[in-house]
C-alpha cells in the first residue's frame, strides 16, 4: 500500500464518519421538531380545556345565583382559543396569566358559598381545572426541553450549515 492509497483510506473515513455524524444529527433534529409539535399542540388542547371550564364554572355559578364581577366575566370573554396557537407570543403569555388569575378569583369566590363548595359541577370541574394545570406543567417541561434539544441539534456543528 502506497502513500497514496493510505491517504485515500483516511479521507475516506473521515467522510464516513462525517456523513454519520449528520446523518444523527438530521435524525435528532427531526425527532425533536416532531416533539415540538406535538407538545405544542398538547399544550393548545390543554389551555382551551382549561378556558373551557372556567367559562363551565362561571355558568355554575349564575345558575346557582352566585355574582361573578362583570369584570371578570369580561376578562374571561376576552380570551380566545386563537390566543394559545402561537404559545411565545405576548398576547398568549397575557392570556394564560388571566388564565391563572380568574380561577383563582372563581376559586376565592367559591370559599365564600358553602353551597357552592359541595355542588357536585362545582367540584367536577374545580378538580378538572386542577388537573389541567399539572398536565400544564408537565407538558410545558417536555416543550421546553423540545425547545432546548431542537436548538441544540440545529446549531450542532458539524451540520450547522445544513439549518
Amino acid at each position: 500500500m502506497g502513500p497514496f492509497e493510505i491517504i485515500l483510506i483516511i479521507l475516506g473515513s473521515i467522510l464516513v464518519l462525517y456523513l454519520a455524524l449528520v446523518t444523527v444529527d438530521l435524525s435528532f433534529f427531526f425527532s425533536f421538531n416532531s416533539y415540538y409539535k406535538k407538545h405544542k399542540k398538547g399544550l393548545e388542547v390543554v389551555l382551551n380545556m382549561k378556558l373551557e371550564n372556567l367559562k363551565r364554572i362561571v355558568d355554575i355559578f349564575k345558575t346557582n345565583k352566585i355574582n361573578v364581577s362583570p369584570e371578570l366575566k369580561q376578562r374571561l370573554d376576552s380570551i380566545k382559543s386563537s390566543m394559545f396557537e402561537d404559545l411565545q407570543s405576548d398576547e398568549s403569555k397575557k392570556a394564560r396569566d388571566e388564565l391563572s388569575f380568574i380561577r383563582d378569583e372563581l376559586f376565592f369566590a367559591a370559599t365564600k358559598n358553602e353551597h357552592i363548595l359541595v355542588n357536585e359541577e362545582y367540584l367536577l370541574a374545580k378538580e378538572n381545572i386542577l388537573e389541567q394545570d399539572i398536565v400544564f406543567r408537565k407538558y410545558l417541561a417536555m416543550y421546553n426541553a423540545d425547545v432546548l434539544g431542537y436548538n441544540y441539534w440545529s446549531n450542532f456543528k458539524p451540520a450547522r450549515y445544513i439549518f
